[in-house]
């Protein structure tokens, strides 16, 4: 398990660094993150927070989640499967694993979303959410293991 998670993080690690090294070769990072600060991005941010933090106390009221954060629960199973020395090695392979699977994600989101605007030309579509929705998304509905 843990050679896995090693395997995938060395790959997406290897994919980020090739899909950043192709985006500034044609200067695509520099559009990606430029942002125009407006009054809906000082309102929007803030919101999102509340909003998520309200969906955890619905989920940890009426649901069976809890309130702690899952990679301590993982570093738990991790401890109870591997022992202590080798649930150490295999929790930060899991962090890493977030890690790239963030940037991967990140990426995916930001690409999309300029490709959208370029093909359609309408910025104020969610290009990216799309996007995300038809690759990782249909995956992980339609293909992931239950």
């Amino acid at each position: 398990m843990a050679l896995n998670r090693l395997l995938v993080v060395v790959i997406w690690a290897l994919a980020v660094r090739i899909v950043a090294s192709w985006s500034r070769e044609r200067d695509l990072l520099g559009q990606l993150l430029t942002w125009e600060y407006t009054g809906a991005v000082f309102v929007g941010i803030p919101a999102a927070v509340v909003l998520h933090a309200a969906d955890n106390l619905v989920m940890w009221t009426i649901g069976s989640e809890d309130l702690a954060l899952r990679t301590f629960g993982e570093h738990a199973i991790f401890a109870s499967t591997y022992g202590s020395p080798d649930a150490a090695a295999v929790f930060l392979m899991q962090l890493l694993y977030y890690l790239c699977e963030a940037l991967v994600v990140g990426f995916m989101i930001a690409l999309c979303q300029q490709a959208g605007e370029q093909q359609f030309g309408v910025p104020s579509m969610p290009w990216g959410g799309i996007g995300i929705a038809l690759s990782w998304g249909r995956y992980t509905c339609c293909w992931a293991p239950r």
